[in-house]
């Protein structure tokens, strides 16, 4: 029998007292082929899935749940984060706790706040994005997508006959995921249109695109970002900087270079445009 500080006895069958030993000391000569035998039972016991139908009528606290994970590979302050997000966010009530290292939950009270913070996407941290997702009862927090955020983008000099959904569609398709345009734009002539796409944080940001419009001629279409966070002027991805990117291989001839040299730079900036309606396609 075996007993930690405060918990009850935990009884040890035969079988796993020699899958511990088996763990903390090499197996000697001559061992007994027993001992390998209920080792593997053991581990057909263990992946065999306990299967739960009834559930039950459960709650809502997954429905209310955000996971996050900041969008990059430095260290940064996990304590920061969480006060820096209940004071901007201001929650009606509202629980954040880390999980494990970059990972975060953040329960809610309120249904409207988590529309609202969703709505508001995407939101940065010491000038990285904090991605988010919804958080579904069956699913564990670990096993969460987040190389994609959703991003306002702006198409620049688009020609009248390009200005319709079907175009802004493959555009949108191009640089991510198209999900909705900002009819406010789509409906007068004006430098940009707005649209909204699902961005894949692990591929570089594309800066331009190249299209024909009926029976046109190719022409370039400028691509910029709202409320871009810090990013690589080499590589173009998103999670690092110049200095910390991987692709370099000659260091000293990249920092000889000024930034109009660069492959890319704060031209793919826009600044956000606020009050914005959204329509969903």
């Amino acid at each position: 029998m075996m007993r930690r500080n405060g918990d009850l006895p935990l009884m040890v069958s035969p079988a796993s007292s020699c899958l511990l030993q088996d763990q903390r000391a090499p197996r000697p000569v001559g061992v007994n082929m027993a001992t390998e035998g209920n080792k593997s039972y053991l581990a057909e016991e263990e992946e065999e899935p306990i299967v739960i139908t009834d559930l039950g009528e459960g709650d809502n606290r997954s429905s209310l749940c955000l996971i996050g994970k900041v969008a990059t590979h430095k260290p940064f302050n996990a304590f920061g984060l969480l006060e820096t997000m209940k004071k901007v966010w201001k929650p009606t009530h509202g629980i954040a706790k880390e999980i494990e290292s970059n990972l975060f939950s953040f329960q809610f009270k309120h249904w409207r706040d988590v529309d609202k913070i969703l709505s508001m996407e995407p939101w940065q941290y010491d000038k990285n994005i904090l991605v988010l997702k919804r958080l579904d009862s069956g699913v564990q927090p670990s096993s969460l997508n987040f190389d994609f955020v959703p991003f306002w983008i702006r198409i620049y000099d688009l020609p009248i006959a390009g200005r319709q959904t079907t175009v802004l569609r493959a555009i949108g398709n191009r640089c991510g995921q198209f999900l909705e345009v900002d009819p406010k734009t789509l409906d007068r002539v004006d430098r940009s249109i707005r649209i909204k796409i699902l961005l894949d944080t692990t591929k570089p940001l594309k800066r331009r695109t190249k299209i024909v419009v009926g029976n046109g001629q190719p022409i370039w279409v400028q691509i910029k970002y709202e409320r871009l966070p810090s990013f690589c002027y080499i590589c173009g991805c998103l999670g690092h900087i110049k200095r910390d990117c991987e692709v370099v291989e000659d260091r000293e001839e990249i920092n000889s270079l000024a930034e109009s040299e660069l492959p890319f730079g704060d031209e793919l900036r826009a600044s956000p445009m606020k009050h914005a309606r959204v329509m969903v396609e």
